[in-house]
């Protein structure tokens, strides 16, 4: 059996993970087979030759009936390469009296309206969801302000899902509870909008009557507060913490972001702490740093939708991070953060039920496979603290190995 086992890119980085590996090809192959847009041209249209009647081409837009579809199922060939559904000719020769309604109703409502039957009505149900959400909750959902994100499909296909909806569809790069989303890797250009927010903050308090006490609880209350939420999911460049900071410490000591003094106290020491003789400002890359770890934790460890998918698209089955995803705006962030949280991690004992017995950190801060010589514990193993309980009480095996039986004798 061939395999790839390793996949050197072009950036020198070396793949070795099945997962990553396949998903560098599917992105390969789809970035160079998609089709690139188009524009209609009618002066190139008028010189090409019509080579289709009226007649052949209402024959081919027509709605086929069942037994043309039928005739074009079974066409197929029994062994063909199974379609996006999985299945291949065989099947549905085979259990053609079963899906018949199905395939004839999605192949002809697809020829009506460009959407297969079974989608449009899962458009429709999520439209009239949010109606009967509102008019029993009284929360009324503002579709204007709503937004939709489409995935690669056809001009006409998304026209009509919209039409549905009545929901304007939504492009890369927008700003959700004000985060800017983003692709790709998070730039100066990227966050330039809340540097100049940030700025013009500073500028609207210019010569007005505070006194320097003032401008310093302004700066640490108020302004040090923006950037909250992106720095929250993105790991901002170096370059814009530094000009973020140098503003702050300018209207501290001037009241204005640009105009600056010969003699200041360092920035470092206005940091500290009030009872370590500083101001109490917060650094803006250790407050970056701690929410992108709590972040990660949150990912972690975290039951909710958000935390499982992004667990699915960025981490592996081992619980390492991939290291290659594109494009992900917060793998930059999660990676700096993912090994520290991960060492750093402790559970305390409950009723065991998420807690991996043989992996995770419980025994003080190690875990029974760190108490062990390395590769003593297979790694495929899934018991939970909760399979070693019995009315709170250890019901540990027996085993043969000293040194296991040690690490018992701990518990």
């Amino acid at each position: 059996m061939n395999f790839i086992k390793e996949l050197k890119l072009e950036d020198g980085r070396v793949l070795s993970n099945s997962e990553e590996i396949g998903e560098v090809f599917a992105n390969h192959f789809h970035e160079f087979f998609k089709r690139g847009s188009t524009q209609r041209n009618d002066e190139l249209l008028a010189v090409l030759p019509r080579l289709v009647s009226d007649r052949d081409n209402e024959m081919l837009v027509h709605v086929p009936s069942a037994e043309e579809i039928k005739a074009a199922v079974f066409d197929l060939g029994p062994s063909s390469a199974p379609g996006p559904d999985g299945f291949p000719g065989a099947f549905y020769m085979y259990c053609w009296e079963i899906v018949r309604p199905d395939v004839c109703c999605g192949v002809q409502n697809y020829f009506r309206e460009g959407v297969v039957t079974k989608e449009l009505k899962g458009v429709k149900s999520l439209k009239k969801f949010l109606e009967d959400y509102g008019q029993a909750s009284g929360q009324n959902i503002n579709l204007s302000k709503s937004k939709v994100f489409m995935g690669r499909i056809s001009a006409a296909r998304k026209e009509r899902l919209l039409s549905v909806l009545q929901i304007l569809a939504c492009y890369f790069s927008t700003k959700y509870v004000g985060v800017e989303l983003l692709k790709g890797r998070v730039t100066k250009a990227n966050v330039l909008p809340l540097l100049d927010h940030f700025k013009k903050k500073l500028s609207s308090w210019k010569g007005r009557l505070l006194s320097q006490a003032g401008w310093v609880e302004l700066v640490r209350s108020v302004i040090g507060s923006i950037p909250i939420y992106n720095f929250s999911v993105y790991y901002w460049p170096a370059t814009t913490i530094v000009s973020m900071e140098r503003w702050m410490s300018n209207f501290i000591w001037t009241g204005e972001s640009e105009k600056t003094r010969a003699i200041t106290v360092k920035w470092d020491t206005m940091c500290k702490p009030k009872n370590e003789g500083g101001l109490g400002i917060r650094r803006l890359r250790e407050v970056n740093f701690a929410l992108l770890a709590k972040f990660a934790w949150a990912i972690r460890s975290g039951s909710s939708n958000l935390a499982i998918f992004i667990r699915c698209r960025l981490v592996n089955k081992d619980g390492t991070l991939k290291s290659h995803v594109n494009p992900s705006t917060i793998l930059t962030g999660l990676k700096k953060f993912w090994s520290f949280v991960q060492n750093e991690e402790r559970w305390v004992v409950g009723s065991g039920e998420s807690i991996r017995f043989w992996y995770d950190r419980w025994i003080g801060n190690q875990s029974i496979e760190e108490l062990l010589q390395p590769g003593r514990i297979p790694i495929n193993l899934s018991a939970k603290i909760s399979d070693f309980l019995e009315d709170n009480k250890w019901e540990l095996p027996q085993v043969e190995s000293r040194a296991l039986q040690s690490v018992f004798n701990k518990i």
